[in-house]
């Protein structure tokens, strides 16, 4: 409610905010809505990591990262940004699916994905949880960086939301500074997209 957006499905759920399928009402097109949990609403902590997410989205215009089209809060102040809708699947479930990659096709997955984070560093957003679930390959074809619910945005120091000593993103995929909860910068993305090789070769 109050937004410009009907709701088709729920594409999944996580600890912090809901994903769903929406179709734009004037336009008939469909696109992808992530919004905060309602619950969560008395958490200021999460409603600012999701505004952090579609103010480092929304200034990224990068082939390979998700493009953010709309951003705002429904009619009982839930935060939501709007997404393209995108058809095909992360890099976790190729890797199910298919097992390990060979290398020329692991080198062209991870010079994409670094292509991806060279154009968030420029403007000074860590990403910090680079993985294979965050990692979409479109039916199409090419690559498409997902999920910065937990990016560092330089500029926004201000609204800082997590405290020193809080190490956040997905441990498996952590830099040892980023484990131990220290302050990071772009060289703990490209510590996990190494990772992320490894795994795709391995």
């Amino acid at each position: 409610p109050g937004t410009r957006y009907r709701v088709r499905g729920l594409i999944g759920a996580g600890g912090m905010g809901s994903v769903y399928e929406v179709e734009h009402e004037e336009l008939g097109k469909l696109f992808v809505l992530k919004a905060l949990r309602p619950q969560l609403l008395e958490r200021k902590d999460l409603a600012a990591r999701m505004k952090n997410e579609w103010h480092a989205l929304g200034r990224l215009e990068h082939p390979n990262i998700v493009r953010v089209t709309d951003a705002g809060r429904t009619a009982n102040g839930v935060p939501y940004y709007v997404m393209e809708r995108l058809t095909g699947e992360t890099l976790a479930a190729r890797l199910r699916r298919e097992g390990p990659m060979s290398v020329p096709s692991a080198i062209r997955v991870a010079t994409a994905i670094l292509d991806a984070l060279a154009a968030a560093h420029a403007i000074g957003v860590v990403h910090r949880d680079i993985k294979p679930q965050n990692v979409f390959l479109p039916s199409g074809g090419g690559l498409k960086l997902l999920d910065f619910g937990v990016a560092k945005l330089r500029d926004r120091a201000a609204l800082v939301v997590t405290r020193r000593g809080v190490a956040i993103g997905t441990p498996k995929y952590m830099s040892p500074e980023q484990a131990e909860g220290n302050p990071v910068d772009g060289r703990a993305d490209l510590y996990a997209v190494g990772l992320v090789l490894f795994e795709l070769v391995a």
